[in-house]
């Protein structure tokens, strides 16, 4: 039912004349009967009687009045309130981060969003980057920060920051500082599971230099930078691991640090958005908050 019809319908009612609710509105009379004949169309009821130059609401008419007045008011409360919120930065959103940037990069920026928008609740979901593509791609999250740009055609990945993974081995375990590729096939190795970004990159940098993971002698399959981690600090092997998740081990002397000769360690983290979600007034502040404009995506 058009709403702009309902309001002429008022005008008519209020007024018993066509002619006077033309006046009101600005519109011509015979715009007016239109509308009038449109809505008595669609209701299947008559609403006036013309007798003369007098308009008499019938039956019908008079009931639907109430509900006239109460539509039209409630499409002026909704006009206000959304016109109100354009500006209104408040609410909740959800943001995933796989593992590196859920854990070490947007706990940071969330506190110092938080200082400045406190009247946003963010919650940040922590998981391997198939998985926030996943709740992204069924708009379960807002934003997401991954390891790994993947062909998920509904999502827009924005470079956003570099890392650098580094093969970490417990202190002592291996002599050499440097290695070459086919060594490192060698090693007890520990990977993280299929659809981490991390691992996404690694096999991808692998099979730049006709490698394939397969070929490894993995000793353990670990869900977490963490528990890829503390394996390692254990002994159980080797793993390729954000920087930022063993600097501080590397730097007291608890794990150390082999490059492989040939192999680029260095990856890119991404924005990613679903394609086509117009994001809420806080979420597009945290975009703007880090950086990224909408109005360019």
């Amino acid at each position: 039912m058009d709403s702009h019809k309902l309001k002429v319908f008022l005008y008519v009612y209020k007024h018993r004349s066509f002619s006077a609710a033309s006046e009101k509105l600005l519109i011509s009379q015979p715009t007016v009967s239109e509308h009038i004949k449109a809505l008595e169309r669609f209701l299947g009821v008559k609403l006036f009687d013309r007798i003369g130059k007098k308009v008499i609401p019938t039956e019908p008419g008079h009931r639907l009045s109430k509900y006239a007045e109460k539509i039209t008011n409630l499409i002026e409360d909704a006009k206000i309130a959304v016109a109100a919120g354009r500006n209104t930065i408040e609410g909740e959103i959800s943001i995933g981060g796989s593992t590196i940037p859920g854990s070490y990069i947007l706990p940071d920026i969330i506190a110092r969003f938080n200082k400045t928008y406190a009247d946003v609740q963010i919650n940040l979901i922590v998981a391997d980057t198939e998985k926030i593509i996943g709740m992204l791609s069924n708009s379960s999250l807002c934003i997401g920060i991954v390891g790994a740009a993947t062909h998920n055609k509904s999502i827009e990945f924005i470079p956003y920051k570099k890392d650098v993974l580094v093969l970490a081995g417990k202190r002592g375990a291996l002599a050499k500082k440097i290695i070459s590729p086919e060594e490192l096939k060698k090693l007890p190795f520990i990977l993280r599971e299929k659809g981490s970004g991390t691992r996404m990159f690694f096999e991808s940098e692998l099979k730049r230099i006709n490698m394939n993971i397969n070929d490894f002698n993995c000793v353990s399959v670990m869900g977490s930078t963490d528990a890829v981690k503390n394996g390692v600090k254990s002994g159980i092997g080797f793993g390729v691991i954000s920087e930022m998740a063993v600097k501080d081990e590397i730097k007291s002397g608890i794990l150390q640090k082999i490059k492989v000769k040939g192999l680029n360690m260095e990856r890119e983290f991404y924005i990613a958005i679903k394609k086509g979600l117009t994001p809420s007034n806080a979420c597009q502040k945290f975009l703007e908050f880090i950086g990224i404009s909408y109005t360019n995506l």
